[in-house]
């Protein structure tokens, strides 16, 4: 609990300069193979920003969510990670599902010292390789 509260500390303090909202970013599978199973982690993640805007936001500032398509290609998710931090100005990364695509995600994150939460990826491999930026946060069983 401690490291998601740091990892989102962390992220609102690189906006807190501006009013402008946290924009908060993902790639997700709308369709492909994992479509099914990604679902209820978008509506997870659009009732928490409801739920977070309800509430004042973030550090007060309104929470935007962007969600980009990865079509269940894993090998996408490094690219729509650049995407989301240089075209949509993700302050804060959510990871992608599944661990395949969480190593692009994680990589991408690292280069741009940006803070990931990954939540889906449980492979070793996307810590193995030192992450500073990456906070594990593993789904309840």
């Amino acid at each position: 609990m401690a490291k998601w509260l740091l990892a989102l500390w962390l992220a609102a303090a690189q906006a807190w300069a501006s009013d402008a909202a946290v924009v908060v970013g993902a790639a997700l599978p709308e369709t492909g193979l994992l479509a099914d199973l990604a679902r209820d982690m978008k509506r997870a993640l659009v009732l928490w920003q409801e739920t977070r805007n309800a509430a004042g936001g973030l550090l007060g500032r309104r929470v935007e969510l962007v969600i980009l398509a990865d079509r269940s290609e894993a090998g996408a998710a490094g690219r729509l990670y650049t995407q989301l931090m240089e075209n949509e100005r993700a302050d804060l990364l959510i990871g992608p599902f599944g661990s395949a695509a969480s190593v692009g995600a994680a990589a991408a994150a690292e280069r741009a010292r940006r803070v990931l939460v990954n939540a889906t990826g449980v492979t070793r491999n996307v810590h193995r390789a030192g992450t500073r930026f990456v906070f594990q946060v593993p789904a309840p069983l």
